[in-house]
């Protein structure tokens, strides 16, 4: 009660005519802030997740049925929404995430200087993956879809860029048992990740079960030609063979499949770059997510 009456106070004071929740945790005292008597405000809720169990009780139904808007950002997260909650359709707007269009298409370094300073070969095929070192991101499948080249007289390289974790000795013993040591370049956390994009040839997006993936967006502005794992968000995000290629989800042996035939075909790579930096300006620029939440506000 005590959080609910201090966020009412601070709203009032800056007169805020909207509060936007990013946090499930922090739905309940916002609404209990909105229901106290006094200055009124609305409540929007921002989501990307999944809802893995049913929340169709008395309490939960009372609670979502209190925000104004219920704002997804993509369709089949909004159908998930539907099923597990008791929350009125009218409620639920699909906005999709957006980026700052200008930080992935306007680098001042050119792919020589920035693989220098990664120590990558010029002339290597790169394929990359940006985000957290965890088994579900898929790190490991590109190593793996490396090997089957390789297998094939096929070179190429990866570049995996992220947060360290645990994971990171595994990646690194499985590069060395392939013979992939020179192969395979890990980096620790980037700041200016988007430096990462104009240094690769072809970005896999491999996560197993990714809800939205900002990274397939960014990879997209960056005009950086995507293959990604026909599984969560990314199955929508990505129309195949029109802004990138698809493979089957966890499967190595198609991703290297996929991999051969954008280095085979770099027009078709440009083609589904370019397709994808189009569809990115028309559906994921911060200037539109920003004008439609406006409105709603």
């Amino acid at each position: 009660m005590k959080a609910a009456v201090q966020l009412k106070t601070i709203l009032k004071k800056h007169q805020s005519k909207a509060l936007i929740i990013g946090c499930s945790k922090d739905i309940h005292f916002s609404i209990l802030a909105k229901l106290l008597p006094g200055y009124r405000f609305k409540t929007i809720y921002l989501d990307s997740m999944t809802i893995g169990v049913n929340k169709k009780d008395i309490i939960h139904t009372f609670i979502y049925n209190q925000l104004d808007k219920w704002i997804t950002p993509l369709d089949f997260l909004k159908e998930n929404v539907l099923e597990r909650t008791k929350i009125k359709k009218d409620k639920i707007i699909v906005i999709p995430y957006c980026i700052e269009l200008d930080r992935f298409q306007n680098i001042n370094e050119t792919k020589e200087s920035i693989r220098a300073d990664l120590n990558i070969p010029q002339d290597a095929f790169l394929i990359g993956i940006i985000g957290r070192f965890e088994p579900g991101k898929g790190q490991h499948l590109l190593i793996e879809a490396l090997r089957i080249l390789k297998e094939k007289g096929i070179e190429a390289h990866a570049l995996l860029a992220g947060e360290n974790t645990h994971h990171v000795p595994d990646l690194l013993k499985n590069a060395k048992d392939y013979g992939l040591e020179k192969q395979v370049h890990l980096t620790g956390y980037i700041k200016e990740v988007q430096r990462m994009y104009k240094a690769l040839d072809i970005y896999a997006m491999a996560s197993c079960a990714e809800t939205f993936g900002m990274v397939t967006v960014e990879a997209m502005a960056a005009g950086i030609p995507i293959i990604g794992a026909k599984a969560g968000g990314t199955a929508y995000l990505i129309k195949e063979n029109n802004t990138g290629l698809f493979f089957q989800n966890e499967n190595a042996e198609d991703l290297a499949d996929k991999i051969v035939i954008l280095k085979e075909n770099p027009e078709l790579a440009k083609k589904l770059a370019a397709a994808a930096q189009t569809y990115v300006k028309e559906n994921h620029s911060h200037k539109l997510m920003y004008e439609r939440i406006i409105s709603l506000i």
